[in-house]
């Protein structure tokens, strides 16, 4: 698609260039980690067209705006409810097919996010990431593994 100007009226509100619909403004987020690997996509303040299922992004230093498919969201089973993080004992995960693993706390898919040096941090030494684990964003979960086992326990993020 070529770069586009959305029309942005005097109460703040964007319009599809497209469809003309009220675009969903989303604020950036903090740089994820997702399938091990480094997400910057949705740093940047972006805006949603939910009727044409497109994502408009801003052109570094201009007032133009890319257009790309909103990516599937993958969605929660709707039987299945959140768990109270009490009633979550050790477990074994395993990624699957697709390199995805299912939350057992809310079933989404979640990120495996391999273990890493340890760091330095304001002097002090930094364990928190040196084993493997998962990482839920539905549900905000970390899932860390038992050192010497192949069990995994719940932490908050």
């Amino acid at each position: 698609m070529v770069p586009k100007q959305l029309g942005c009226g005097t109460d703040g509100k964007c319009r599809c260039p497209e469809c003309d619909n009220v675009l969903d403004f989303v604020e950036g987020e903090p740089v994820k980690i997702v399938n091990g690997k480094v997400n910057m996509e949705d740093t940047e303040d972006h805006y949603i067209c939910k009727n044409c299922r497109l994502v408009f992004r801003r052109l570094v230093h201009t007032d133009y705006f890319n257009a790309h498919p909103l990516p599937k969201k993958i969605k929660k089973s709707p039987v299945k409810k959140t768990l109270a993080t009490g009633e979550l004992q050790p477990m074994q995960l395993n990624r699957g097919e697709n390199g995805l693993c299912s939350c057992p706390r809310c079933g989404a898919d979640m990120s495996f996010v391999e273990g890493a040096p340890v760091r330095i941090v304001d002097g002090k030494l930094n364990m928190q990431d040196v084993l493997d684990h998962y990482i839920c964003e539905e549900c905000s979960s970390v899932y860390r593994r038992i050192a010497g086992t192949n069990y995994f326990q719940w932490h908050a993020e």
